[in-house]
């Protein structure tokens, strides 16, 4: 009898709460895509140059023609921070007076970095971290951490901020899960 109530239930259930729960690459998408459009997400594309942050607010995402495995990240506003984590941190955005192109450019030449819209291939990322800084790799750490980093190579890392803890961890597992989605080597048994 508990076997045909349980069966019951479960054709109760509407179907598109059952789909929800099925976790797909293109769901995931979906996910990054729905964090940019309803909070302030923010990427941090380098922190090589001395004392130098270039931060953009991003405004939308969508997947690549090729299907799940790649994604085009739109910024709004470019902003470079100089001194970033000091008393003396000056923001210098590029919808307000004091923008320097130059400046700018020069930053993402030292860099490496490219010019937006940034286009992730989470087939060839190498990993994702929750981070305590916008640059992981220095040992200054802020107790607020909201980021999460997208290791691309081993030059510079990717990272994203959000407004809070627990859209961090969603988002890392989101990461993780395309990169698995998306290995190219995964059929091979290796």
């Amino acid at each position: 009898m508990r076997r045909y109530l349980f069966v019951l239930a479960l054709l109760a259930t509407p179907a598109a709460a059952q789909e929800a729960a099925i976790q797909t690459p293109e769901g995931a998408q979906r996910f990054l895509a729905t964090l940019i459009d309803q909070y302030d997400v923010f990427a941090v594309t380098t922190y090589s140059v001395p004392n130098v942050h270039l931060v953009y607010r991003l405004t939308g995402a969508g997947a690549g023609a090729d299907g799940a495995c790649r994604m085009t990240l739109t910024p709004d506003v470019r902003a470079y921070f100089r001194n970033p984590g000091t008393a003396g941190q000056l923001e210098v955005r590029e919808d307000r007076p004091g923008w320097d192109e130059a400046e700018y450019r020069r930053m993402l030449e030292i860099a490496g970095v490219p010019e937006p819209p940034f286009v992730i291939d989470w087939s060839r990322i190498t990993g994702s971290r929750i981070v305590t800084t916008s640059a992981p790799e220095k040992a200054k750490s802020d107790d607020r951490a909201r980021r999460v980093a997208i290791e691309q190579n081993a030059r510079v890392p990717f990272v994203l901020i959000v407004p809070d803890e627990g859209l961090a961890k969603r988002l890392d597992y989101a990461i993780k899960f395309l990169k698995e989605h998306c290995d190219k080597t995964a059929d091979t048994g290796f």
